[in-house]
């Protein structure tokens, strides 16, 4: 993990893919003891975890009026 404070007052935090759900369940773990801010972080780092585990892209114009979708091609 790597926190870096940026000239502009931002806190900028990298992390390994592999860390993110073991700190978020962590977090989500201590609930009732944790800010309300810390619970965000975990929401944010799961939030993070699934867009990097989720490859599906929508492809450009799919629901433009004449678009051929894959289950009308034969």
């Amino acid at each position: 993990m790597n926190i870096k404070k940026l000239a502009d007052g931002s806190i900028e935090i990298e992390l390994h893919k592999s860390k993110l759900a073991p700190i978020a369940r962590a977090i989500i773990g201590h609930a009732e003891d944790m800010h309300s801010t810390v619970l965000d972080f975990a929401d944010i780092l799961r939030a993070a975890g699934y867009a990097m585990r989720d490859n599906f892209r929508q492809p450009p114009h799919a629901w433009d009026a004449g678009a051929r979708h894959p289950s009308m091609q034969k």
